[in-house]
């Protein structure tokens, strides 16, 4: 296995303490297992609805795809989803207009947050 961040294969530690000792240990990586639980709030199925229906809407009107950001708020545990305005082209992509985001424009969308 190589780590991915660092490129190799192996581990190297080095301490010291200045005129009395130093170490160096060498890690061999020969197997990891990982996982990942999600323990965040649940998409209400109501949304999930909302944006599988902008997107076949879109599919149907534009024959392209399309693309929401995703909103969460951990506190209150509640999703919500936004389409910023966007180009689409024929086939399979989809990209943002830049559009300057105000604090005023993100606050009144997600009002019903407070």
């Amino acid at each position: 296995m190589k780590l991915i961040k660092l490129k190799q294969d192996k581990l190297v530690e080095e301490k010291a303490v200045t005129g009395l000792v130093t170490t160096k240990i060498e890690y061999a990586v020969e197997e990891a297992k990982g996982r990942l639980e999600y323990t965040g709030p649940k998409l209400d199925p109501e949304l999930w609805h909302q944006i599988l229906s902008f997107f076949r809407w879109t599919y149907k009107e534009h024959s392209s795809e399309c693309q929401v950001r995703l909103y969460v708020n951990t506190k209150l545990g509640r999703w919500a989803a936004w389409a910023f305005p966007q180009a689409a082209r024929t086939g399979m992509t989809a990209r943002e207009l830049p559009e300057q985001e105000s604090e005023e424009k993100a606050r009144e969308r997600f009002a019903v947050w407070g």
